[in-house]
């Protein structure tokens, strides 16, 4: 079969499955992007259809607030979590009564967000009962690379040209996401979540963006500012460097 002719939404079915089997506990998940803020399924297994169609319906949930946040959401009890509110056990039970036995055993929820391009970003979910949210990122981590070469694979394949170099231009802005986490979790000694949150934390107090504050705090470890440090992203990634190398310092001593 031609690569062009591969559907991406079969992909994914087959991503969900083979993790499920590192996480026999798992209770549903989902890979699901967002569009304009619409979302749109690629694949769902077990419960995972019932509580995104929840998520949907409501318009609120941890899927959107990883799409929103671009970092990783977890919570510990999906029903009573102050950030969603309107997310209604009873009304979720009625909407699917035939997953309604599993929906209440449906506890904890971890989402991580992959891709992202000019179209939309990737959000990969997993519903748990008891089992550990810090467990459920590690296996979303490794599998989340596995949707985001399989998207960017058939985007190349089967778009044009300027879909391509989209798609390209997508995943160096990652590949600076991901060396900037490094950065933290050097300096801070810390896990990759936790990176996330700082990095990501920065990135709102200055008002810029992820991937450009990414790209400045860089260069200001490679010590070569150049001309765009002067701006306000520049500033932003000067400010994050100094505390890091404090904090170093700090745990250093």
């Amino acid at each position: 079969m031609e690569p062009s002719q591969v559907r991406l939404e079969d992909l994914m079915a087959d991503i969900l499955a083979a993790m499920a089997q590192d996480m026999p506990w798992l209770l549903g998940a989902d890979i699901t992007a967002y569009r304009q803020d619409t979302p749109i399924v690629f694949a769902t297994y077990g419960v995972g259809a019932a509580v995104q169609e929840v998520q949907q319906h409501y318009q609120t949930g941890p899927t959107r607030d990883a799409a929103i946040t671009n970092g990783p959401v977890t919570c510990d009890d999906l029903w009573n979590d102050r950030r969603w509110r309107r997310l209604d056990l009873t009304q979720a039970c009625v909407l699917h009564p035939q997953h309604s036995r599993v929906l209440q055993k449906v506890r904890r929820v971890a989402a991580l967000p992959g891709l992202q391009d000019d179209t939309g970003l990737v959000v990969i979910s997993a519903y748990l009962g008891e089992a550990s949210t810090d467990e459920a990122l590690d296996i979303l981590t490794r599998y989340e690379r596995l949707v985001t070469a399989d998207v960017a694979v058939l985007s190349t394949v089967s778009g044009t040209d300027q879909r391509t170099s989209r798609v390209l231009a997508a995943l160096h802005r990652r590949n600076m996401v991901e060396q900037a986490k490094g950065v933290i979790m050097a300096a801070c000694r810390t896990d990759p979540v936790m990176a996330w949150l700082l990095l990501q934390d920065a990135s709102r107090r200055s008002h810029t963006t992820l991937q450009a504050l990414a790209g400045e705090l860089l260069k200001q470890v490679q010590d070569d500012p150049g001309e765009t440090a002067k701006s306000a992203t520049g500033q932003a990634a000067r400010d994050l460097w100094s505390a890091l190398r404090h904090i170093h310092t700090s745990t250093e001593g």
